[in-house]
């Protein structure tokens, strides 16, 4: 079963039933394309009344997740398995297309937003 399914019924099911069987490639694109933007929007009302001092979105989300994981000690096997990267190559270069300064921005940021 996809590690990413909920773990009951089919291993074709989602987390997030926004597909539907039968659906064609432009209907998916579409129908993700739409729930990304809704996510983002809902992601950006959350950061604003939290007061933090970046856009928040789902990009955002991914990426310090990854990143917490790398500086806590996690394997990069477990990151790559998690952001459902195909080799293990594609998750070094994901950290390696970051510069240190953008990184740091990016983190102070959000662990301004969430102190006091």
């Amino acid at each position: 079963m996809d590690k990413r399914s909920e773990g009951k019924g089919r291993p074709d099911d989602y987390i997030f039933p926004i597909l539907e069987r039968g659906m064609d490639l432009i209907q998916k694109q579409k129908r993700i394309k739409t729930f990304v933007r809704n996510t983002n929007k809902a992601l950006d009302e959350i950061g604003k009344e939290l007061g933090l001092p970046l856009k928040l979105t789902t990009y955002v989300a991914r990426h310090c997740f990854a990143t917490i994981q790398k500086n806590n000690g996690s394997p990069l096997i477990y990151i790559k398995e998690a952001l459902g990267h195909a080799s293990i190559t594609t998750t070094e270069d994901y950290f390696g297309s970051f510069d240190d300064e953008s990184l740091k921005t990016m983190h102070e940021g959000l662990m301004e937003g969430m102190e006091g």
